[in-house]
């Protein structure tokens, strides 16, 4: 068996980074080629990539996540039933992995690890919507946003 952190294969041995590379990629409004310039390789490399007949090495696996600005967790680990159902962003499937990754929260007197997932996607969601309506959070998207178009 492969290793799961080199070949993009989840517990299950699903193939999942070639799926979660593309998508996550088409959301940050990048071509393949885009991506490839940004690391400084083949377009014809992400390319294999996306179509699972080659994985990144665990490096290039840090930096597509550093350039696509999502957790490796993101690219490797699969979207979880709960989730499938729904329209999610990366940003609430990063949650929930950040969120599934953390065993105990002492303020909060919470262990996660006894939460079931659909626990885990209220709790993401609620979180998302605190986000989505915090003024000083919408500042600094806007801030982004202007930047960007500048």
């Amino acid at each position: 068996m492969k290793n799961p952190l080199q070949s993009g294969y989840n517990d299950g041995g699903d193939y999942v980074l070639k799926t979660n590379l593309r998508k996550i990629r088409k959301e940050s409004a990048l071509t393949q080629k885009d991506l490839a310039d940004k690391m400084n390789y083949s377009q014809q490399a992400v390319a294999k990539w996306e179509m699972g007949n080659s994985s990144p090495d665990v490096n290039n696996l840090a930096r597509l996540s550093d350039e696509l600005g999502v957790s490796i967790d993101s690219l490797v680990k699969d979207t979880p039933n709960c989730l499938k159902d729904k329209t999610v962003s990366s940003l609430e499937t990063a949650l929930f992995h950040a969120l599934s990754s953390t065993s105990t929260d002492v303020e909060l007197g919470l262990n996660v690890k006894e939460l079931d997932d659909q626990d885990k996607v209220l709790i993401v969601d609620e979180i998302v919507m605190m986000l989505k309506s915090n003024d000083k959070v919408r500042d600094v998207l806007d801030r982004i946003n202007d930047t960007e178009t500048d």
